[in-house]
């Protein structure tokens, strides 16, 4: 195309004949200015030359854009801060995305500058079963400074084959410890505990071998049942001493009747898998308790291990006078030949075969009712022993229950539940205390008083008085549980047969005998915080105490062939060294059948237990800062370490021993010891979790707990009732839990325990994404109106009066309801916290809204401000 030059004036001199150039250069002079004149700007010659220019928008003049305006944005307004070259340039995009929500932002931002949103109210109706629901997927790894590198990729376990898309990750604080927690997506197959994740190119990553620790994936419930008052489909909360959060959902119930339920409060110290567990094979109720208080015993009616005897005997007599019959609770005697009283009884049952033979089961009160013939009181009745059969009851007990049963009288005030009551003796001494368990017991009456955590000894005919109030009542009679074991005969009840202690020390009749068979556990063999003990001696003597000491051997198992002349003590005992520590959990649970009273339990660990060694109580000093209950201190110079128990204070600490020796010895090997006072900066005790110090300023025992090898704490409960858990589905994994850790849920009528089993990935209970279904909720109720499925709203910072006209001509879709929104932000404070107020206009009325001065009056504006 032929170029049109812009400019001619610098033609104009050549375009005049020579004689005027000659002889009128002044007038081609004027011509040719003339002709510059017209080629300056906005001038006639300057417009012709390019007049085919401005046919491009970029180089038309301002009167133009107007007629490229007219044709290509009809019914678009212009604005004075509107680049209208642009807005042509772009006129075809605008109407290619009409209709679309991209098409009124397009329009805003060419027309006036700033951009514009829009909100449709149909996606805020409220409709039926409109929730999105989630249940998030996830997986527990190793802890890894790298794992963040796992977000945006697709994950493999290279024994399972799963794979999976990470969505994020996440670290977690979990009880004591962090873990890292993959959330996941598009699962196939599950993942393995303990595999390796791998992932595809991401060669440093695959170097780091992140495994999978696993979530909660089952839980090991008994068989016969755990808890009582459960239903089909309860959701109960997991908890642990390791995990948080789990939740489960009960899928299965039975009802139970006399299941006991072991509850492991503490693993004591002193003991390894070779403990024994004695669950006590019946539980008397002793009645009529009286104690021999010239013996000056002050810490239990009966010792552990002691011999409890109920002597019985079973007669068959002939040669009857007297009577026809031996009266039950008849007195009867035995006498030597001279006449002196040789043995006593009281008959306990009679019967008759004749009006001469019969048989009859008596109590030995005294002596030996072994001989030829029987007498009643006073001689009224006699006969002659044809059979003398001993049917006496032994059996060695294993606890004493801390609920007394008090028969009272005289009370002189009142006593209420939780009320501490204690007993003097005659010299003024406390001797026992206990917690009332009965409620309201009022002035003047007399009756029945229940107590438990019991505490030394009472005794009969003394008052006890309220520590609250000095309050009064007087002990006629009491009665409480003890658990025996290893049973020789049978026991009866009787109100006229005594039971003995080994020492005699307490005597009582039996009302009740409790029923059940069968409850039994173990010990776990990876016991805690393990030392090794050298040289103990792991035989008993007790085994051999009837061996004869001129014997020709003695059986022991370290030397069998040792005797009086043949070997050594050390020779002829099995001298070894053992590892001992805390117990971690109990294992092979059996719940036994048909129990009424709950039996007792120990752990016994008798080479440790034998050297009777308590746990401690630290008078300490100069603190930095105070120990919390649960946190294991130490002693860096011994090696001592214990944990603080519940009772401690700022300035005496009460520790849960873990170490076996008082002192050094020089046995081989390293001897770690018990707390010594602080001689130096290492013998300092230092909390592990606090790092809190302190000096020991002396070191005792603790009177008040059991023996190292008899101080773990099970207690057992028995269970009778309908809804016991059989078994449960997990509903959220949660987070932390460790394989075969006790996990605890409960109701309104206790707790109850399973064991953690640790699968694969965990999952989460889930939550509703979105909840449109819910009237609950932020949606709204369909009203034809603004909330309907074909309105529109466009929020921007433009008034709606300003564009309503322009964007239904422009982009505008017939049969959709347009509102606009005013959303105007402003700067809030110096911290840039931005403040959004929304003015709705949904219908053409008047209000007045005045937004910091900056907004005109608005008709129809309906104020709304969002944080």
């Amino acid at each position: 195309m032929e170029t049109i030059e812009k400019k001619i004036s610098n033609l104009i001199q050549s375009q005049f004949p020579a004689h005027y150039r000659e002889n009128g250069p002044v007038f081609v002079a004027f011509v040719t200015e003339y002709y510059k004149w017209l080629e300056s700007q906005d001038q006639t010659i300057y417009h012709t030359r390019r007049i085919l220019d401005y046919k491009d928008i970029d180089e038309t003049v301002d009167d133009f854009i107007i007629y490229f305006k007219n044709k290509y944005l009809t019914n678009i307004q212009f604005n004075t801060q509107s680049d209208i070259r642009q807005l042509v340039k772009h006129s075809l995009d605008l109407y290619r995305s009409k209709g679309t929500e991209r098409s009124v932002d397009l329009l805003f931002r060419l027309v006036f500058g700033v951009g514009a949103e829009i909100y449709y109210p149909s996606s805020d109706i409220m409709k039926l079963s409109d929730g999105k629901w989630k249940k998030p997927t996830y997986l527990e790894v190793d802890l890894n400074n790298y794992n963040d590198r796992f977000s945006n990729k697709q994950i493999m376990g290279l024994r399972s084959g799963a794979k999976a898309f990470v969505e994020k990750v996440i670290r977690r604080r979990v009880s004591d410890r962090f873990i890292d927690v993959l959330y996941i997506t598009n699962l196939t197959k599950d993942f393995m505990v303990n595999e390796i994740l791998y992932v595809e190119g991401d060669d440093f990553l695959n170097k780091e071998r992140i495994k999978i620790i696993g979530s909660l994936s089952e839980i090991d419930i008994d068989v016969n049942g755990v808890g009582i008052g459960y239903s089909i489909g309860d959701i109960v909360d997991l908890t642990s001493l390791k995990g948080k959060q789990g939740k489960g959902r009960v899928t299965n119930v039975v009802d139970i009747n006399g299941l006991v339920t072991f509850s492991f409060e503490n693993g004591g110290y002193g003991y390894n898998g070779n403990a024994q567990v004695i669950v006590s094979e019946k539980v008397l109720k002793l009645s009529n308790v009286v104690v021999n208080t010239s013996l000056n015993k002050t810490t239990e009616y009966f010792d552990i291990f002691e011999t409890l005897t109920q002597p019985l005997a079973n007669i068959i007599y002939s040669d009857l006078t007297g009577n026809t019959y031996i009266p039950v609770g008849s007195n009867i005697f035995t006498y030597h030949v001279n006449n002196s009283i040789k043995g006593s009884g009281v008959v306990l049952a009679s019967s008759n075969t004749s009006s001469t033979t019969g048989q009859i089961r008596v109590s030995i009160k005294s002596g030996n009712l072994n001989d030829v013939s029987i007498y009643t009181q006073s001689n009224a009745i006699s006969a002659s022993i044809v059979t003398y059969t001993d049917r006496t009851a032994t059996a060695n007990i294993i606890g004493v229950g801390k609920e007394i049963t008090f028969n009272f009288s005289n009370s002189t005030g009142t006593f209420e539940y939780g009320q501490e009551i204690y007993q003097r003796n005659s010299s003024n001494i406390e001797i026992a205390n206990a917690i009332v368990n009965t409620f309201n017991i009022s002035v003047g009456s007399n009756g029945v008083m229940r107590v438990f955590n019991t505490k030394g000894i009472f005794l009969n005919n003394l008052p006890i008085r309220n520590r609250s109030i000095n309050s009064t009542a007087n002990i006629d009679s009491m009665s409480f549980n003890i658990g025996v074991f290893d049973i020789n005969s049978s026991f009866i009840t009787s109100n006229n047969n005594y039971v003995y202690s080994s020492n005699l020390f307490t005597k009582a009749t039996i009302s009740t005998i409790g029923q059940g068979t069968g409850a039994s556990f173990a010990i776990s063999n990876d016991v805690l915080y393990t030392e090794t003990l050298y040289n103990i001696c792991t035989d008993y003597i007790k085994d051999y105490a009837n061996v004869p000491l001129n014997s020709i051997v003695y059986g022991f198992p370290g030397n069998t062939a040792a005797n009086l002349s043949y070997g050594t003590i050390g020779d002829a005992l099995t001298i070894e060294n053992i590892d001992i520590g805390k117990i971690r959990a109990l294992t092979n649970l059996n719940r036994g059948t048909d129990y009424n009273i709950s039996p007792f339990v120990l752990i016994y660990q008798p080479e440790i237990y034998h050297f009777r060694i308590r746990d401690s109580i630290l008078n300490i000093a100069n603190n930095s800062g105070n120990f919390t209950v649960g946190e294991i201190v130490e002693q860096s110079d011994t090696g001592a370490r214990g944990i603080i128990k519940s009772s401690s204070n700022s300035s005496s600490i009460f520790i849960e021993r873990l170490r076996f020796y008082n002192a050094n010895s020089s046995n081989a090997g390293i001897i770690y010891t018990n707390f010594i006072p602080t001689v130096n900066t290492s013998t300092v005790i230092r909390g592990i979790n606090s790092g809190f110090t302190a000096n020991v300023v002396s070191v005792k025992d603790d009177a008040n707990t059991e023996y190292l090898g008899l101080n773990a704490v099970v207690l057992s409960n028995t269970v009778t009732g309908n809804g016991s858990v059989t078994s449960m589905e997990i509903i959220d994994s949660g987070f932390g839990y460790v394989n075969s850790e006790i996990i605890s849920f409960e109701n309104e009528f206790g707790i109850s325990t399973g064991l953690a089993v640790i699968k694969k990935q965990g999952v989460g209970t889930g939550y509703y994404k979105e909840k449109g279904g819910f009237l609950s909720d932020q949606k709204k109720l369909y009203d034809g109106y603004y909330y309907q499925d074909y309105s529109y709203d466009v929020r921007s910072s433009i008034t709606l009066d300003k564009y309503s006209e322009m964007l239904k001509n422009v982009t505008h879709i017939a049969g959709t309801k347009l509102f606009g929104t005013l959303l105007y932000r402003t700067i809030a404070n110096t911290q840039l916290n931005i403040s959004s107020v929304i003015i709705r206009k949904t219908h053409i009325d008047q209000i007045n809204t005045e937004l910091n001065n900056l907004l005109m009056t608005e008709e129809n504006n309906v104020l709304e401000t969002e944080s």
